[in-house]
């Protein structure tokens, strides 16, 4: 006696196959751009965090030195005479030395070299030995942009004024040759697009913000402004 329900089920034809092999290929191509955007909410998060911690060192160290701002290791005044600065304790190495950010400033309040760079960042640039160190620069407006040996006291500072940022690497229009040089910048130095187009800023009130490429160029017109902020003087450069 012949079992009907003995009978083996057919194959999948080739056009079947090819159907289910198409479905496949365009969930993984709509998967993708998420997942890839989902990696770079992570980092840039991870940064943005990053940037939280840096400046809330800033404000332990000005409670630690009667409200003075840290000194922003600008390799033409730093060593008259020998200050540490929020990254390193001078001279810087060259060729460079990570473990000098252990030296700074702000080590002690921070105690991670992790914290000083942008999971996105890389270290392979052109220019400067302080890439070793760190993906950020200090705004040299809190030496009036190397105009005195000495940083500001915080309450001077406006409460919009960056004080920090994802500088730039090597990409072209976007990095200058000092930008790597020491641990701070000038506003025009460069700004990294690694993030979305964009890169994220610390605020002198303690926030955090992101802030695109064609943001960024558009506020280098502004003097004075959130980049050009010294206190003491009416364009604020």
């Amino acid at each position: 006696m012949r079992c009907d329900t003995c009978r083996s089920r057919p194959a999948f034809s080739l056009v079947e196959l090819l159907v289910v092999i198409g479905i496949v290929a365009l969930l993984i191509g709509l998967l993708i751009p998420v997942v890839g955007r989902a990696r770079e909410a992570g980092y840039r998060a991870k940064c943005a965090s990053n940037l939280h911690q840096i400046l809330q060192a800033t404000f332990s160290y000005v409670a630690d030195n009667r409200g003075w701002l840290p000194q922003p290791n600008d390799i033409q005044i730093e060593m008259t005479p020998p200050r540490t600065g929020w990254l390193y304790m001078p001279p810087i190495a060259s060729p460079a030395k990570p473990q000098q950010v252990t030296t700074g400033a702000f080590w002690p309040y921070l105690n991670n070299r992790e914290v000083y760079f942008c999971p996105m960042a890389t270290t392979n640039y052109i220019s400067g030995p302080s890439q070793q160190m760190t993906s950020y620069m200090m705004n040299m407006a809190v030496i009036a942009f190397g105009q005195q040996s000495w940083s500001f006291p915080l309450r001077k500072m406006r409460p919009h004024s960056i004080i920090f940022w994802e500088a730039g690497e090597d990409e072209p229009g976007y990095v200058a040759p000092t930008s790597w040089n020491d641990g701070c910048a000038f506003p025009w130095d460069g700004l990294t697009v690694r993030h979305n187009n964009g890169a994220e800023i610390g605020i002198i009130d303690g926030t955090v913000e992101w802030i695109s490429a064609a943001q960024y160029q558009l506020e280098l017109n502004n003097a004075p402004g959130r980049f050009f902020c010294d206190p003491e003087r009416a364009d604020g450069m």
